[in-house]
């Protein structure tokens, strides 16, 4: 038999007198510093307290966080009556930038991803290149990842061989990216211009101006790889040409940073373009840039990819052979650029030019001012066909596919007046020939 229960004890409610007083010993023992409002002398000497590490010239995406980029001039700090000036002078906005701060004109391209529309600021009118991205198809495509890696990278690095990120910025649809707006197209654009050779029948540059892109480019991905990020999307339609004719890297979605020693074992990039320790998933570091370098410097000179083929698989086995075509024998170039390209498409990247020290000694890009070029003052070479014309846009580039679908406006047809009713007319019948018979 079970044992008799005690009687659970009443519980009763806590009178108000009980709680006031343990509230009053919590207060005595534990004493709580009183909080002051802040007066504005106190805030305005911990804002000059900041460490001042800027120049008047730097950017400030290096100062404010990118999430989303928002130039400042004097924001004031709401109720305590304190300003803040920003260290460039070229912003003077204080608020979120979004998307109707833009005037949409049209479309410079399309790609995986989105497209990217040419664009003006409202408040300025200056030009700028907007890259939307669809929301909804980043998440199918599981590439959320790569597109906050593009903004994160493109905000840590500057550049003159790299397209500048201005603002960024997002809806419930889109993320947009604000960056700088080249007008003369692409490099595919550019040399799709050149005089057409008889071997290839495809538009190609002279040694000098092939010299002078290669060497801009040589600088990018140098600078690139000092800061630890490999680009590994490296091909003509990702090179932009700006309005002295100089390139500049974009789209870095494929990008990755790695750090000075480190690997990495994606298989990413465009398949002409492609290195072969990523074919073949051994880990690949900075050196398969200078690879996809070596693919762009022979179709520079010849107009023609180095290992092209008419499928994939084929495409693939003579990269992993190193099976380069020949260049044509009507091609009148020199031993130095043949030389340049045949030692940075080595298949093994130990024997390979995979340093940008060694790409710049290299006895065809010797005779380069690197300084003169970094700082903007060589000019291009005569031998380039540039565009004429503003703002590039006789350039037939990624025009709009909804081009003919016209606005309309349906216009109500006008009322018609009733015609007046007019009497019914007379008319004499003739008579029939028979009758008169």
């Amino acid at each position: 038999m079970c044992g008799t229960l005690d009687p659970l004890p009443q519980l009763r409610p806590r009178s108000a007198d009980k709680t006031r007083a343990s509230l009053e010993g919590i207060a005595q023992t534990r004493a709580l510093p009183s909080i002051r409002p802040r007066s504005a002398d106190s805030a305005r000497e911990s804002l000059e307290n900041v460490p001042r590490h800027m120049s008047q010239d730097d950017n400030v995406r290096s100062v404010v966080p990118l999430n989303p980029l928002r130039p400042r001039t004097q924001s004031k700090v709401r109720g305590r009556g304190v300003s803040f000036e920003c260290a460039s002078q070229s912003c003077r906005t204080s608020r979120m930038v979004e998307i109707n701060d833009f005037v949409m004109e049209r479309i410079l391209g399309t790609g995986s991803f989105g497209k990217v529309w040419l664009a003006s600021k409202r408040t300025s009118g200056k030009a700028f290149a907007v890259k939307v991205q669809d929301k909804g198809h980043i998440v199918d495509m599981g590439s959320v990842q790569r597109a906050c890696t593009e903004r994160e990278l493109m905000e840590s690095i500057s550049h003159p061989g790299i397209v500048e990120l201005h603002y960024s910025f997002q809806d419930a649809v889109n993320i947009y990216l604000v960056m700088d707006f080249c007008p003369c197209g692409t490099l595919f654009d550019l040399l799709v211009n050149q005089p057409r050779t008889k071997a290839t029948g495809k538009g190609t540059f002279q040694e000098d101006g092939a010299r002078f892109y290669l060497s801009c480019l040589t600088l990018a991905l140098g600078y690139l790889h000092k800061n630890g990020i490999v680009y590994r999307d490296l091909k003509p339609e990702n090179v932009l040409i700006d309005r002295n004719g100089y390139p500049k890297l974009t789209d870095l979605g494929m990008a990755k940073k790695i750090g000075s020693n480190g690997r990495t074992f994606s298989v990413v990039g465009t398949p002409e373009f492609m290195a072969p320790e990523i074919i073949s998933e051994k880990g690949h570091d900075f050196a398969v840039d200078w690879w996809s370098l070596g693919c762009l410097s022979y179709e520079m000179l010849t107009g023609i990819t180095p290992f092209h083929s008419k499928s994939t698989k084929d495409l693939f086995v003579n990269i992993l052979v190193g099976n380069v075509r020949p260049f044509p024998d009507s091609l009148s170039l020199s031993q130095a650029p043949l030389d340049f390209v045949h030692d940075l498409l080595v298949v093994d990247p130990k024997f390979r030019l995979n340093e940008g020290s060694f790409v710049k000694l290299h006895p065809f890009l010797n005779s380069v001012d690197w300084d003169a070029l970094y700082e903007g003052r060589t000019q291009c070479p005569p031998s380039v066909k540039r565009p004429t014309g503003a703002e590039g846009t006789h350039l037939k580039v990624a025009l709009d596919p909804f081009k003919d679908f016209l606005d309309f406006t349906k216009i109500p047809p006008t009322p018609r007046t009733p015609r007046a009713k007019q009497p019914p007319q007379l008319t004499r019948r003739k008579r029939s020939p028979l009758l008169e018979l």
